[in-house]
């Protein structure tokens, strides 16, 4: 996969190219740009659809030493990102989790043409349900996400009716997909740490 060099760090993206629209399709914590597999089908040859996979825990590159872990960071990376390839000025942003994606268009509007928010939560229901809380929780205790990553390995855990993995979907995801995504949380600390500023939990110092 390509990949572009950010000041945090490199992030690789899938580019199908053409000519039709540019749209940059971006995902959520503790996911890659795979989330996007079926949307991509779907869209056919009428878009350019560019899907990097963001530092948001999932990703396998380690971000630059000393890069600051805040959510505003982690949230400028996605107009960082979108420099490089040469979109243009029609490019569409689309993000299945909108927390990040109004930070770049508040700070660089330059940069941020249009943009969909196919899912966010807001208000009193941030964080979201049984699942947000369990996650905010587990962010406050050093390991807390890691041991997570552990439990969810255990498959069935991933089908127990109420809990995240069970509701945030209308069909389950696959399997070999979730341990993708779940791999680097239980292998890397540092990968859980980019988990948490990206979400906007911050974990403990040790």
């Amino acid at each position: 996969m390509p990949q572009v060099e950010t000041g945090a760090g490199s992030i690789a993206y899938e580019d199908t190219g053409g000519d039709g629209i540019p749209l940059v399709l971006l995902h959520g914590p503790a996911q890659d740009g795979t989330v996007w597999r079926h949307a991509l089908d779907e869209l056919g040859a009428g878009f350019r659809c560019v899907v990097p996979t963001l530092p948001y825990g999932s990703h396998r590159a380690p971000l630059r030493p000393g890069t600051e872990l805040a959510p505003r960071t982690m949230a400028l990376l996605i107009s960082e990102f979108a420099d490089a390839p040469k979109l243009g000025d029609e490019t569409v942003f689309v993000e299945n989790d909108g927390g990040r994606l109004q930070q770049p268009a508040a700070e660089r509007p330059e940069r941020v043409d249009r943009l969909v928010i196919a899912g966010c939560e807001a208000f009193d229901n941030y964080p979201p349900r049984t699942d947000g809380e369990m996650m905010t929780a587990a962010a406050r205790i050093p390991g807390g996400i890691a041991a997570m990553a552990h439990v969810l390995a255990f498959r069935p855990a991933r089908r127990i009716p109420g809990t995240g993995c069970a509701v945030m979907t209308h069909e389950p995801v696959a399997h070999d997909l979730f341990d993708r995504w779940i791999e680097p949380l239980r292998k890397d600390p540092a990968a859980a740490a980019s988990w948490s500023a990206a979400s906007g939990r911050r974990a403990p110092r040790r």
